[in-house]
C-alpha cells in the first residue's frame, strides 16, 4: 500500500516512563486537524511554529529510518524528527536539536546522512533548535486559539472590519465590536490564521499593532 510521508505512522514509539528527562506527547495539528507526537518541548515548539506556517500543509513525526554502512564498516542509522509537505508538493525533512548539541559527533553523523538521502529525493532539508523567546511566548499564546472560537461567524467579518486600517488591539477592543470574552478569541484566532498581522518579534499586549492581510498578500 502506497501511504504518502506526510500521513505514514512514527517508525518507532514514544516512551514515556517516570523520571523521564523529556516531555512527550501529542500536539493537535490545526492545520489537518491531526495529532502530531513530540518527544520534547523542544519539538512542541517546533509544531507550533509548523502550524503556524502556512507554508505547510501536513505534517509526519519520525517519518522513516535511514541505514547505511559507514567507511569503517560500522551501521549508521538516523530517524529524522518530521516530515513536513510544503504548498507545491514539495517536501522538507526536519530535524530538532538542542543548538549545544548540534555538533555533537553523533548527531553530526545522523545530519549528515539525512542530508544525502533528502538530497537524493529532492526534498528541502533543515535543523531547527531553539527559538527566540519572544517569538515562541507569542505563538504560545495565539496556539491555545487555534481551534475556531465561539462567536466566530458572528465577529470575524467585524473585526477584520475594525483593522482594515493600523490599530492596536486595544483600540479594537474598545471600539465595542462585541463583548470582548467573544471578540478578543475571534481576533487572537485571525492572528493565528493569519487574516490579521503583527510584529511577532514584539511582546503581544493591547499595545500592539494589528492589520487585516488584503487578499493574496503574506502576513509576513
Amino acid at each position: 500500500m502506497h501511504i504518502p510521508f506526510h500521513q505514514v505512522e512514527p517508525v518507532r514509539g514514544f516512551p514515556a516512563y517516570r523520571r523521564q528527562r523529556h516531555m512527550s506527547g501529542f500536539y493537535w495539528f490545526a492545520t489537518t486537524a491531526r495529532f502530531v507526537a513530540y518527544e520534547s518541548r523542544l519539538e512542541l515548539s517546533i509544531l507550533m511554529l509548523l502550524d503556524y506556517d502556512l507554508e505547510v500543509e501536513a505534517v509526519a513525526a519520525q517519518p522513516f529510518h535511514l541505514r547505511r554502512r559507514g567507511r569503517n564498516g560500522r551501521q549508521l542509522g538516523h530517524v529524522p524528527d518530521y516530515f513536513a509537505l510544503l504548498a507545491g508538493g514539495r517536501g522538507r525533512v526536519i530535524d530538532v536539536t538542542p543548538a549545544a548539541r548540534r555538533h555533537d559527533p553523533a548527531r553530526k553523523l545522523g545530519f549528515e546522512l539525512t542530508t544525502e538521502a533528502c538530497r537524493s529525493a529532492g526534498w528541502e532539508y533543515a535543523i531547527k533548535t531553539e527559538l527566540n523567546s519572544t517569538l515562541l511566548t507569542n505563538l504560545r499564546a495565539l496556539s491555545g486559539f487555534r481551534r475556531e472560537p465561539a462567536g466566530f461567524d458572528r465577529f470575524a467579518c467585524a473585526v477584520l472590519s475594525g483593522c482594515a486600517k493600523q490599530t492596536t488591539i486595544g483600540s479594537l477592543l474598545a471600539a465595542e465590536v462585541g463583548p470582548d470574552a467573544l471578540v478578543r478569541p475571534v481576533m487572537l484566532h485571525l492572528l493565528w490564521q493569519q487574516r490579521l498581522k503583527m510584529d511577532l518579534a514584539g511582546v503581544l499586549s493591547n499595545q500592539t499593532l494589528i492589520a487585516a492581510v488584503r487578499a493574496g498578500a503574506s502576513a509576513g
